[in-house]
């Protein structure tokens, strides 16, 4: 009886269109996207609280390139588009979260963008299979996948952290509530250059390269 009501729910949705955010297995998206029809699966997933602390990084985006590494639904990398950045990558283990990022993107004019299924866990095997992937970015962003991922399987997270880092020409933001291994981003040849805690303690680290 219960599957009986959650699927003449779904079925009411879908006949006024709305999505609620769900995909075909009924997987929620991370982001609230109005615009999409698409609410994100918990609080706290708004643009402006994911934004927070940004405002340094998106002020230097202009004729920069980006690598969002854990991208959600790409509103994030859409930011650093419409604040100039020349070209936009993206990867995210769901592939709701791509697809959503390609329809999002597909509303902006011009947009030299990629979005690409990618397991950070499994670094060469993302590196191989997305080969739109650049050798190097100017600005690289894991925000909020650090913290995910390392309770997996710690080796391989700081194998990803590490290869990301040495992706980045000039600035590699890390947000994370796990403690970040500092010295394994300053030992390939950075310094810090922004901290903003999040009271949630879902910190910002901004490393930006010194050689």
């Amino acid at each position: 009886m219960k599957h009986f009501f959650v699927l003449i729910k779904r079925k009411i949705r879908s006949f006024f269109g709305y999505t609620g955010g769900y995909s075909k297995d009924n997987k929620q998206t991370y982001f609230e996207i109005p615009e999409l029809g698409i609410r994100g699966r918990r609080p706290g997933t708004d643009l402006v609280t994911r934004l927070q602390g940004m405002d340094f990084l998106l002020g230097r985006a202009k004729g920069y390139s980006v690598l969002d590494a854990g991208c959600a639904e790409g509103l994030i990398a859409r930011e650093f588009y419409r604040h100039g950045a020349v070209c936009v990558h993206g990867l995210d283990l769901q592939d709701v979260s791509v697809t959503t990022a390609q329809k999002l993107f597909l509303q902006e004019p011009n947009g030299a963008y990629y979005f690409g299924q990618a397991d950070l866990l499994k670094w060469d095997e993302t590196v191989t299979t997305n080969t739109h992937l650049l050798p190097s970015y100017d600005i690289v962003l894991l925000l909020s996948v650090y913290g995910h991922i390392v309770r997996k399987d710690r080796n391989a997270a700081d194998s990803a952290l590490a290869a990301l880092a040495s992706m980045t020409r000039r600035f590699f933001a890390v947000r994370s509530t796990a403690v970040i291994p500092e010295n394994l981003i300053l030992e390939k040849g950075f310094d810090i250059v922004y901290r903003d805690p999040a009271p949630d303690a879902n910190e910002l680290i901004v490393f930006g390269r010194t050689h």
